[in-house]
């Protein structure tokens, strides 16, 4: 038997660890007075910023114990490379290649051609583009007595199959990361996929013990350092998605029937079991399925869908089933960080269920944390959004708008998220609803009141670390030849406050690329560097960036940022006088 599991995975320093900003509640960005601020990018110590909006974005699965928490990773347009960056936002080492071009017959550009989805496993960090997989080896950080200027390729390996052909198998190994239904989808709903799946299955599971890659019926593992193969088995009875952990590897088709679950140690086949269906998978941790049952079913308006369903942690390997509550199946769900799961119900009741391995069992585990009443829960639940930090789960539910505010909204035009920017992901859509801060350890609430929020947009890839939630959206106004605007709003993680709120952003273009934002602990500043659409421009037709110095200055006291109390955008008087100068100039004079 293999034995290389304690060995093979590159150290985490104790340095890594005193690193992490993760751990203060933003102590680097105090509470109290932000100004705002226009500035020209990029600035000398922040040059690598400068392409912000021109990144696409690489789905990363950071494991637990990573050296880099919070890491994210992008596929720069320009320079046509890799870049990473950690929580705070600021860029680690230098751009890097994933392979070259010859090995995709000479194709520019191979990241836009085939996708990518990546993995951290310590100080190794795993990403697959089509048939290939590369290993790379983590810079340390400064300060350790090693150059911190680029990632080192370790290895490459191939299935074996033409890299351009069935490009849009990549995403299959990309479903493990996210919930099968989005936090949009009720829990009861009925959905109807496909009975076969169109393409061979392609995956990629990373853990300590080795890296195993999927090709259709064609399954092995390799050494997370040398790349060289452990074990390989071929002519698997069935293909699909692929998931695992450090013990088992489980190959899971759509329909359910007939699941591999194979050792990880030698390959050899374990079991054969029956799974749910794919569309009654609800999100997977490790080899850990997490199923939807319905328990009543009810017809209400022509639509299908069941009154009350059941979630239970169905564990492949070993067939044992955990159930882990029933829920209203108008309730929506959302990942609330690593193996959590956050299930919210119409009148209000927060469930935040642990569905992640437990160490000292052989077996997935799952267990409530708390249930708790969300206050002033706003009727007519519709989504739910999640995002962990530090002490809390902030939790965001959009809500049906009223007629008031349809008609309110419908005079200042259409508000429309910024494009995702990754291959076959949805876009985020404007939300309006309440924002909580709530207890991760035992659902309390840390803010007086939620704080409200209308057509605002999430906006995506946003640094972990960092104490404030930027939401990004768009402005089409209703009257033609009118300019578009963006908007931002940024809320504090801390008290809800409104830290920043400009809805006069001027667009040189209808579609912006997208945002990054980048914290200073030094300095106590946030820069938020939205593309090039923005048209405000300094000297030399650089791009201007919004940068938000944290004074800690005393503030009059306030509730959380109420949006539902103030017009749904503030008024440009700017492109108010534009609108009506354009307007008087296509006048025909009289004489």
């Amino acid at each position: 038997a293999w034995t290389g599991v304690q060995t093979c995975a590159l150290p985490i320093s104790a340095a890594d660890v005193a690193d992490d900003p993760g751990n203060d509640l933003g102590a680097a960005w105090p509470v109290g007075k932000v100004v705002a601020q226009r500035v020209q990018r990029p600035r000398a110590d922040d040059a690598r910023q400068a392409a912000a909006g021109r990144v696409i974005p690489v789905p990363i699965d950071v494991q637990p114990g990573a050296a880099v928490p919070g890491m994210r990773l992008g596929f720069e347009l320009h320079s046509q490379m890799l870049v990473a960056s950690d929580a705070l936002g600021r860029r680690i080492g230098e751009p890097f290649q994933f392979d070259s071009a010859a090995r995709f017959g000479g194709m520019a550009n191979p990241f836009q051609a085939v996708g990518a989805d990546a993995t951290l496993v310590g100080r190794i960090l795993f990403i697959r583009s089509g048939p290939l997989v590369a290993a790379f080896s983590v810079p340390m950080p400064a300060g350790e007595g090693k150059a911190a200027e680029s990632f080192h390729r370790l290895w490459v390996a191939s299935d074996g199959t033409d890299p351009t052909a069935a490009l849009a198998g990549f995403a299959i190994g990309r479903e493990r990361r996210r919930l099968k239904r989005g936090g949009s989808v009720p829990l009861g709903m009925q959905i109807s996929e496909p009975e076969e799946m169109q393409l061979p299955a392609r995956g990629v599971q990373a853990t300590a013990a080795g890296v195993a890659i999927l090709s259709g019926r064609s399954l092995e593992l390799r050494d997370p350092v040398s790349g060289d193969v452990i074990w390989r088995r071929r002519r698997l009875p069935v293909d699909g998605e692929l998931i695992g952990d450090e013990r088992f590897l489980c190959v899971c088709p759509r329909s359910g029937k007939g699941t591999v679950v194979v050792s990880m140690i030698d390959g050899r086949i374990i079991r054969t079991c029956d799974l749910p269906r794919h569309e009654q998978r609800l999100m997977t941790v490790g080899r850990g399925v997490v199923v939807i049952e319905p328990i009543a079913a009810r017809r209400a308006g022509g639509r299908g869908g069941f009154q009350r369903v059941k979630l239970e942690l169905f564990d492949p390997a070993t067939l044992g089933r955990r159930p882990l509550g029933e829920f209203a199946g108008e309730a929506r769900a959302a990942p609330a960080g690593a193996g959590l799961l956050a299930v919210v119900e119409p009148n209000g009741r927060l469930t935040l269920l642990d569905v992640g391995p437990q160490m000292d069992d052989d077996a997935v585990d799952a267990r409530e944390r708390f249930s708790a009443m969300l206050d002033d829960m706003p009727s007519g639940l519709q989504s739910l959004q999640v995002i962990p930090w530090q002490d809390r789960l902030l939790v965001i539910v959009g809500r049906q708008e009223t007629a008031e505010e349809q008609q309110r909204f419908g005079k200042i035009g259409m508000a429309t998220a910024l494009p995702s920017m990754v291959p076959g992901e949805e876009s985020a859509q404007p939300v309006t609803g309440s924002v909580w801060a709530v207890s991760r350890e035992n659902g309390a609430m840390l803010w007086p009141v939620p704080a409200t929020i209308v057509r605002h947009a999430l906006a995506r890839q946003q640094p972990a670390a960092l104490p404030i939630m930027l939401f990004a959206r768009t402005i089409v106004p209703p009257r033609e030849g009118e300019r578009h605007r963006l908007s931002l709003l940024c809320l504090d993680k801390r008290t809800g406050h409104a830290v920043h709120v400009d809805d006069k952003i001027a667009m040189q273009h209808q579609m912006p690329t997208g945002c990054e934002m980048t914290g200073d602990p030094l300095t106590h500043e946030i820069t938020v560097a939205v593309g090039d659409s923005v048209i405000n421009r300094g000297a030399g037709g650089a791009p201007l960036a919004v940068r938000l110095v944290f004074t800690g200055e005393p503030t009059p006291p306030r509730p959380p940022y109420q949006a539902s109390a103030k017009p749904p955008v503030t008024s440009d008087l700017t492109t108010e006088l534009e609108y009506w100068l354009r307007k008087a100039l296509t006048v025909p004079l009289p004489f």
